[in-house]
């Protein structure tokens, strides 16, 4: 299992903006991964349009791909931040895991994400904070 709770921003240009590379776990080879993170005031015009880049990389070599728009993977709400989910298979030969973001509709404009969790099929995260408790990203008070 992977978590992060830092916040990420990056600014939207022409490119595609990298946000997390992590090296993946070895038991995680060979079995689908689920991939959770908020990103903040979702409802901030096309910014649900944003692409999500996940590359599987072994060495420089691809041994996995997929991408999807954050607004067709968000699975609920908390105040303004959206929580987006993704499952993906990872390749028996994949060592690194690249996370990436892009949106040409809004160059200029920035994307804040946080709480980033990465977690293999079957495993559940729970994290408790004070006296709140996330199960799998999700907020149980």
């Amino acid at each position: 299992m992977f978590v992060d709770d830092t916040v990420f921003v990056g600014q939207f240009n022409f490119n595609w903006i990298r946000w997390k590379e992590l090296d993946i776990d070895s038991t995680w080879r060979g079995k689908k991964v689920k991939i959770s993170f908020y990103v903040d005031q979702f409802a901030v015009d096309l910014l649900p349009r944003t692409v999500l880049e996940v590359v599987q990389k072994n060495g420089e070599k691809t041994t996995g791909y997929f991408t999807e728009f954050i607004g067709k993977r968000f699975v609920g709400m908390k105040d303004d931040s959206a929580l987006i989910e993704c499952e993906i298979p990872i390749d028996s030969t994949s060592q690194k895991l690249v996370l990436s973001f892009e949106n040409k509709l809004i160059t200029g404009k920035n994307i804040h994400c946080r709480d980033l969790q990465i977690c293999p099929e079957g495993v559940d995260c729970l994290i408790l904070r004070g006296e709140k408790r996330f199960l799998n990203n999700r907020n149980y008070q």
